[in-house]
């Protein structure tokens, strides 16, 4: 199978493959070869790998700020609050790290502050009481 690929390669009669790094024509191998050579290989590894690192450290970014916006809202003793005047301090109703449903609202997650949010307003703003260990896993304590 190998020894027809490369026939068909060199004499044109499949499409040209070109490697997904460089770009050059990839003259000889399996059919469905990617790279022309491991450094090529390596260094588009390497990209995609540094891509999704620095999209991780964004998310975690803006979950930082989502999670100070709400603290500082518990910390002044308010459990309500336009999405407007919290936009202003960053926060961005489009990142969170759990949501489910809460009786007729959904109910959004950050870490350990939960809320409700409606297309104006976040409210019932609190924190999420975790109870101790069990098997290793901290346990959400449902009265709250």
């Amino acid at each position: 199978m190998a020894k027809k690929t490369i026939y068909r390669r060199l004499y044109g009669d499949e499409e040209t493959v070109r490697c997904l790094e460089c770009g050059d024509l990839i003259e000889y191998g399996r059919s469905d070869k990617k790279f022309c050579c491991s450094e090529c290989k390596n260094m588009f590894h390497n990209r995609t790998r540094n891509v999704e690192a620095k999209l991780r450290l964004e998310l975690a970014a803006r979950l930082k700020v989502n999670y100070s916006v709400l603290s500082w809202l518990l910390w002044s003793g308010r459990r309500n609050s336009r999405i407007e005047e919290m936009s202003e301090r960053g926060f961005d109703p489009a990142f969170f790290t759990a949501r489910r449903k809460s009786g007729i609202h959904m109910e959004y997650e950050c870490y350990d502050i939960a809320y409700n949010m409606s297309s104006n307003k976040v409210f019932n703003v609190h924190r999420i009481d975790y109870v101790s260990p069990v098997n290793g896993y901290l346990c959400k304590d449902k009265r709250h």
